[in-house]
């Protein structure tokens, strides 16, 4: 997902019933992302970032 050069200052993940959508930012500014990725469950999410070496902290709004 992240791209060469590209600095992820923000990362926000959306979870409904049906997938969990990972958006990637290289602004902390509200502004589009510049990758996203989707997946069937946060479980499936978790293991990839896990499989990368990358901390995923979930919080609820």
């Amino acid at each position: 997902m992240k791209e060469e050069g590209s600095n992820i200052c923000k990362v926000m993940i959306f979870a409904s019933t049906d997938e969990t959508n990972v958006f990637l930012y290289d602004t902390i500014e509200d502004t589009a992302c510049f990758a996203d990725c989707c997946f069937e469950n946060i479980e499936e999410e978790k293991n990839i970032a896990k499989s990368l070496e990358l901390t995923i902290r979930i919080g609820v709004i």
